[in-house]
């Protein structure tokens, strides 16, 4: 548990840097890739998280005002740890415009620790195109 927080807190600091030096945020990642690929994993190769982590990044996520920058946190999320449907669903849920939940469900697909249920994630989005946007590029 204590490595899961420190992954989580450096995490945290990377994508606080990112929008004041991005090459201090680089630094921050690249200590994270480090730790995380000292814990153990799952499904694709990546570290599972915990519902309480979740609901944290999940708070970080939103105290982002537009989505393209929540989508930045989101993405940083999904790259360093594995998610299950539901979670990744869970954080789709947090954008507004089907844009950024297609762009973030294309991203997130490889980091799903089931992917065989990634048609799950279908019903968040408002538009079928956007539905079947994301078929063909995970496919």
């Amino acid at each position: 548990m204590k490595s899961t927080l420190s992954i989580f807190t450096l995490f945290v600091a990377a994508t606080f840097f990112m929008s004041f030096s991005p090459k201090k945020a680089s630094l921050l990642i690249n200590v994270i890739s480090k730790i995380n690929d000292q814990n153990p994993v799952i499904g694709w190769g990546c570290r599972s998280i915990s519902e309480t982590e979740l609901q944290f990044l999940k708070k970080e996520i939103t105290k982002e005002s537009y989505d393209n920058n929540r989508l930045s946190v989101a993405k940083g999320l999904v790259q360093y740890n594995c998610l299950t449907v539901k979670q990744l669903k869970s954080i789709i849920e947090l954008f507004m415009y089907d844009e950024s939940r297609k762009e973030l469900a294309i991203f997130a697909f490889e980091y799903c620790s089931n992917p065989g249920s990634y048609y799950q994630i279908y019903d968040v989005f408002m538009y079928d195109s956007s539905v079947r946007e994301v078929r063909e590029a995970i496919n």
